[in-house]
């Protein structure tokens, strides 16, 4: 099955600036998007929008510092069932994230579309850890 991966640096010498803004809503209103219902803890199901398209991502593992994974339940079908894990690599200066969106059934155009959207997420992941302002839906591309 066809997954999506990224890699990037961003300074965060334990981990836990990036953890907070993977595990809190209002940090990740600032890199993802505005439009969030629920809360993204262990367990429960959280519900970012992106314009009409919303999914509900339930929290499936946390690891202080570490590691975060959510499952998709509902969507567009090609996200139901896939899980995206976010690996967190706390050095000195910085922290490496691995991003991992797998369990897609094919290299769809939404997969292709998805891969380029989640790079401009990590990036304005990496700009609200490092200046304090993301750039989330739908400003991803400024």
């Amino acid at each position: 099955m066809p997954e999506i991966r990224h890699l990037l640096g961003i300074q965060d010498s334990t981990g836990e600036e990036v953890y907070n803004a993977l595990t809190s809503c209002q940090p990740m209103k600032s890199w993802l998007t505005p439009t969030i219902q629920g809360h993204p803890q262990l367990n429960s199901i959280f519900q970012p929008a992106f314009g009409a398209e919303t999914v509900s991502l339930k929290v499936t593992k946390l690891q202080s510092g570490t590691w975060v994974q959510w499952q998709c339940t509902q969507g567009e079908f090609e996200w139901v069932n896939t899980q995206i894990d976010f690996l967190l690599e706390p050095s000195p200066n910085i922290t490496i994230v691995t991003f991992i969106h797998s369990n897609w059934q094919d290299a769809s155009p939404k997969f292709a579309e998805w891969s380029f959207n989640w790079a401009l997420y990590l990036r304005s992941l990496k700009k609200f850890i490092e200046t304090g302002t993301g750039r989330p839906y739908p400003n991803q591309f400024n």
